[in-house]
């Protein structure tokens, strides 16, 4: 890879300058680093990351054709990690720590193609970004069908141009040429316009912190977070509420349902201090889920989970409900993180006290064939054993020919990478 610097935008609307720094061999763990600066270009300048994708075993394991699109497939890695929210320029980070994400074989195989939505919201995104906010030279055609755009949404450049001419007949691209364009007014102003004025973004968003202030511990020996959320309908606040207001429940469920149950929020804006839930334990119903049923039509978050596991499922979910999702200003983000630091810091000495990479690997892995020793016997299984599951305590594994799996403690398991058959070598200590 060359040390190029790129402009990508996501599917999300994220806009980002990435740079390649430099490749790294982990020998210790039998693979590569390729190492990314990334800075946030978009209005918040929310400042850079660093990001390493980690690649286990030699190139040839994820196909033929791997140093023809390495490049193309390690950007688009990391455009899929924003989009799950495995990435943000959102929320607390170490600008000296590198986020690692693990470059898989399916990354190099044709893609789940996007949907009709998708491609459209991310032309008209790029329409945004390459076309007139960040570009020296604004009214210049953008090129929506670029080899890395069609890997990235999994689709054909006929796709493109069915999208792009839809777009333009719609009035937000003009001078479409099969799949370039560049955008209109009417596209740069929807952009660049909002319903609420930033005043009173920032009114009812610092109203959601102060009630965040206010929330009560709970006795159950856990760090929870300070939340605080405020629910505007026609600029009037229908309701206010936070974590523990009513004991073990959450401020979104407080506001809804405690306080307002046979009022009608359809169309309202909800302020939540930290992005909605999306699992809780049964009857209870997840947050998210809670405000897509009520018909709520805008949600601003004032931080992302800290853990980055779950992290941006919650805006996801209200995103696949068609519920339009903003964050709070960059400095109030800020503000939130320092009020609720001891449970984001709960949550990162969580992370990574279970993010193993050894786990991840033999997931990876999980229905494909590895190579299994036993080190003590020095002896091999057979050729078809497969990775059945994997978890922080147990490997589970199934010979060919045999009935049943057998499971074995992962602390006495050792990987490696098997060269000669291009796949995962598992070693084990008894058995």
């Amino acid at each position: 890879m060359n040390e190029k610097r790129y402009t990508l935008v996501t599917r999300k609307g994220e806009c980002f300058q990435i740079s390649f720094q430099r490749k790294e061999v982990a020998s210790n763990r039998d693979g590569a680093f390729y190492l990314f600066h990334l800075k946030d270009v978009s209005e918040r300048q929310r400042g850079e990351r660093l990001v390493s994708v980690f690649r286990f075993g030699p190139e040839q394991f994820y196909g033929p054709n791997f140093k023809d699109r390495v490049e193309a497939v390690l950007l688009n890695t990391i455009r899929r990690a924003f989009d799950i929210g495995r990435l943000s320029f959102d929320g607390p980070y170490d600008p000296h720590t590198y986020t690692e994400i693990l470059l898989k074989t399916e990354d190099f195989e044709p893609q789940k193609p996007a949907t009709a939505e998708e491609i459209q919201e991310l032309i008209e995104y790029e329409a945004y970004w390459l076309g007139f906010k960040h570009t020296a030279n604004p009214g210049l055609l953008v090129m929506f069908d670029a080899p890395i755009e069609l890997e990235y949404l999994g689709v054909t450049t006929a796709d493109v141009k069915r999208y792009v001419w839809l777009l333009g007949e719609r009035g937000l691209l003009e001078q479409v040429t099969g799949a370039s364009a560049r955008p209109t007014h009417k596209l740069i102003e929807m952009h660049e316009s909002t319903s609420a004025t930033e005043n009173d973004i920032a009114k009812f968003a610092r109203s959601a912190i102060e009630e965040a202030k206010l929330s009560v511990p709970e006795s159950d020996g856990r760090i929870h977070p300070k939340v605080g959320v405020v629910v505007v309908k026609d600029g009037r606040v229908l309701a206010k509420a936070h974590r523990g207001e009513f004991p073990k429940e959450h401020a979104e469920f407080i506001a809804l349902e405690r306080k307002l149950p046979d009022v009608s929020i359809v169309g309202a804006t909800v302020y939540a201090t930290l992005e909605p839930c999306t699992t809780r334990t049964h009857p209870k119903v997840p947050c998210a889920e809670r405000l897509a049923e009520r018909g709520v039509a805008r949600v601003f978050i004032g931080m992302l989970d800290p853990n980055p596991d779950i992290r941006g499922m919650g805006q996801f979910e209200l995103r696949r409900a068609d519920i339009e999702t903003q964050l709070f200003p960059h400095s109030l983000m800020k503000e939130i993180e320092e009020l609720n630091r001891d449970f984001i810091r709960s949550q990162a000495d969580k992370h990574r006290s279970t993010n193993d990479p050894k786990l991840e690997m033999i997931l990876s892995a999980k229905g494909k064939s590895v190579t299994v020793t036993n080190r003590q016997s020095n002896s091999y299984w057979g050729s078809d054993t497969v990775v059945v599951d994997c978890n922080p305590s147990f490997v589970t594994l199934k010979s060919a020919g045999s009935t049943e799996s057998q499971s074995f403690p992962l602390s006495q398991v050792e990987i490696s990478f098997d060269h000669k058959n291009n796949r995962l070598s598992i070693s084990l200590d008894r058995y």
